[in-house]
């Protein structure tokens, strides 16, 4: 290709890429004071090829429409493209007080009108203090004035919330605002008050710019510190705390020296300022906090805002021991965030874990979804009552209860089920030993035997010996008992001894699975290893291994509550994993590393107490 057409080849590419909206913004400051200059942009994303101002008659024009304009053109992927930036600058003046209304320019581009936004500036009294650029000292040079010397009117902090007066849990938006007549270097070192029996959420907040704003026909400058949502859970008469932070101002500290020339041509001599650090503390707010009304609703938890609600069942076909799935959406605007999960009536023959809580929050406003895992251990055809979630709106001042649909689930034998085998199954979580294929006992049936009268058993033969085959009988049981209590403590220190190495072989099984990427037996031996370990190094019998039981156990025994609580947790994942694969963790090698850990430390533990 040769450089012409590679030039033509660039300029055709830049032409596509010109920008699809043109626009054109109008900015100045909102307010200033009578006489000052004022700084009227007009800027723009293409060229024009005309720019109509507006009527600016209610100002004097000290200069300008002054144009200005820049380009950059950059490749990215081999995409070529342009911006533009032309813009026209007027300084004005404004000797009158009042609100002026500016229109809006018109500009052309490519034969098509265009119109930027209006503005409104606000034109205050003059005063003697200046929020302009002020000349400080020459580096080196030292202050001596004090942050004494400067107003608290000038200078302050305040807080600002929309409502001093609410129920408790409802929420309040807190803003701390900062105001200064003078201009500011830095502002810095912001303490923050404890929020004593009040639930805050921070808002997030740009970086602190400052503006011009019109207070009582003074301008100060203002900016926004910080933001919160303020959720009190507690009644009375609430104390917002000062908040504070240091400001480096600019306070007059003279004038410079007069010169031969300011006395020739009449010049005033320039003001001379020093930077001063002044502490600023916001004044304490007090906030009216009145307690819920009474009458509330059994299944009432605290949400207090305007909410909707619904549940939903994965299916309601299974079969025994596969996992269901139920969730429970909480929707709406308020204290979202300390929403406590709701309690479904879960059928005694489920085995439930803890919910799983996910949160989407902007604000104050989301949602929050419960999620319960459940293992249906038998068959039959099984109902969860209407979920119900309650909150008291502070608009309407009434509690609300919504309610979702019963659930009906039809649960099948499936091939693992324990029920069918008419035995005791242990539930490995909350629920009691249960008695599966039994019921009433029947009174034996038949006549009854009638001995005679005058006929006395004591005194008799059969009296005799029936006593001394009873102490034959005692004797012999003592000597069996005894034996029989020897070899159960072999064989309790024999399980006890080999505890430790029987766990290590599962784990080395299970970590054979966990390389194979074979998750459901990865789980499965690792829940052997744990459940094993237990029960023969503690000695507790297969049928007692539930939760409940090995927690009283291992306590006595001297484990701590931590590493109880982290077997427990344990156990929980693995259950979890098996039975409902969706809600596993992905990390196995974690999981296997904290059952090794767990082991470890009980062996640890078992031979410091016995020691």
């Amino acid at each position: 290709m040769t450089k012409r057409g590679m030039l033509l080849y660039g300029f055709l590419a830049i032409a596509m890429t010109l920008p699809a909206q043109v626009t054109i913004t109008a900015s100045a400051p909102k307010v200033v004071e009578a006489g000052e200059e004022i700084t009227l942009t007009y800027t723009m994303n293409a060229e024009p090829s005309e720019f109509r101002a507006p009527n600016l008659s209610a100002f004097t024009i000290l200069a300008g429409p002054s144009r200005s304009s820049s380009s950059s053109i950059s490749i990215i992927n081999g995409r070529i493209s342009q911006s533009v930036t032309i813009t026209y600058t007027y300084v004005l003046q404004a000797n009158q007080e009042g609100k002026y209304t500016i229109d809006p320019a018109r500009i052309t581009v490519d034969g098509k009108t265009y119109y930027s936004n209006s503005l409104t500036i606000e034109v205050v009294g003059s005063s003697h203090a200046s929020t302009s650029t002020p000349k400080p000292q020459q580096p080196g040079e030292s202050s001596s004035r004090q942050e004494d010397n400067i107003p608290d009117e000038k200078v302050f902090l305040k807080v600002i919330v929309d409502k001093t007066s609410l129920y408790q849990g409802e929420c309040l938006t807190a803003t701390v605002k900062f105001y200064s007549q003078l201009n500011v270097n830095d502002l810095g070192n912001l303490q923050l008050p404890r929020f004593n029996g009040v639930y805050s959420q921070e808002i997030e907040t740009p970086q602190i710019r400052l503006n011009r704003e019109n207070i009582n026909g003074k301008i100060y400058l203002t900016g926004v510190i910080k933001q919160y949502y303020l959720f009190f859970q507690q009644s009375g008469e609430i104390v917002i705390e000062p908040f504070s932070l240091d400001a480096v101002v600019a306070l007059k500290a003279g004038t410079r020296p007069r010169t031969p020339f300011d006395d020739f041509w009449g010049f005033e001599p320039e003001p001379v300022y020093q930077w001063v650090k002044k502490t600023v503390k916001s004044k304490p707010l007090k906030i009216s906090v009145k307690p819920l009304p009474a009458g509330a609703p059994a299944s009432f938890k605290g949400a207090v805002g305007n909410y909707s609600f619904k549940a939903m069942l994965d299916k309601n076909k299974v079969k025994t021991n596969e996992a269901i799935t139920l969730k429970a959406i909480v929707n709406g605007t308020g204290n979202i965030k300390l929403i406590e999960p709701v309690e479904p009536k879960i059928p005694a023959d489920f085995e439930a874990f803890d919910p799983k809580t996910n949160l989407t929050l902007k604000g104050i406003t989301g949602n929050k979804t419960f999620e319960y895992v459940m293992i249906p251990r038998s068959a039959g055809t099984f109902t969860i009552p209407s979920l119900e979630f309650a909150y008291f709106d502070p608009q309407s001042r009434q509690y609300k209860i919504l309610r979702s649909e019963d659930f009906t689930i039809t649960v099948e034998k499936g091939k693992d089920d324990e029920s069918s085998k008419g035995g005791v199954y242990v539930a490995s979580s909350r629920n009691d030993i249960k008695y599966l294929g039994k019921d009433i006992l029947f009174i034996k049936p038949g006549p009854v035997p009638a001995v005679r009268e005058g006929q006395w058993f004591f005194g008799s033969k059969s009296f005799y010996l029936t006593y001394i085959f009873s102490v034959l009988a005692t004797g012999i049981f003592i000597v069996l008992m005894r034996k029989q209590i020897a070899e159960n403590a072999n064989i309790a220190r024999q399980r006890t001894r080999r505890a430790s190495r029987q766990a290590k072989k599962r784990l080395m099984m299970a970590g054979k699975y966990l390389k194979q990427n074979q998750k459901e037996m990865f789980y499965e031996e690792v829940l052997k290893a744990l459940w094993g370990y237990v029960s023969d190094k503690f000695n507790i019998p297969a049928a007692d291994l539930s939760r409940e039981k090995i927690k009283d156990i291992l306590q006595n025994k001297g484990i701590s509550a931590e590493d109880i609580e982290s077997l427990t947790h344990l156990l929980d994942v693995c259950e979890l994993a098996r039975y409902a694969p969706a809600a596993a963790p992905e990390n196995l090698q974690e999981i296997f590393e904290q059952a090794e850990n767990v082991i470890n430390r009980y062996e640890a533990q078992v031979i410091k107490t016995t020691s």
